[in-house]
């Protein structure tokens, strides 16, 4: 078996996490849990800032306007459904740094956008 060289696997670490932190990795067991932010806006009149913080295990924390939600997360792709149990569900696409879609709650639909801030 070939050794690949440390600071090429140290390169190629950091490159994955710098788009997609946790999200490149939903599922897999991890020695350090990372945590990936994304900022961004969500068209829903009486909020306007929203945070996504992803987790690894398919976790994501929620922070808009008005409190704070834990939900789960699944990604096929460059798509993603973000759920949080009796608040609502984002449905997105992944672009590089940025994701947007549609959201919907048990009685409307709105549009969202966040971009990627940073990996903790």
């Amino acid at each position: 078996m070939k050794r690949v060289h440390p600071i090429v696997t140290n390169v190629i670490a950091v490159c994955l996490l710098a788009n997609l932190g946790a999200l490149a990795h939903a599922g897999e067991t991890s020695v350090q849990s990372r945590t990936t932010i994304w900022v961004g806006t969500e068209n829903l009149q009486g909020y306007g800032r929203l945070e996504f913080q992803f987790s690894d295990g398919g976790r994501v924390l929620m922070i808009d306007a008005r409190e704070n939600s834990n939900g789960s997360f699944t990604r096929n792709g460059s798509s993603i459904t973000l759920t949080f149990p009796g608040r609502a569900v984002y449905y997105g696409t992944i672009n590089g740094n940025s994701m947007s879609g549609t959201a919907r709650d048990s009685t409307r639909t709105w549009s969202w956008s966040v971009g990627f801030r940073q990996n903790r």
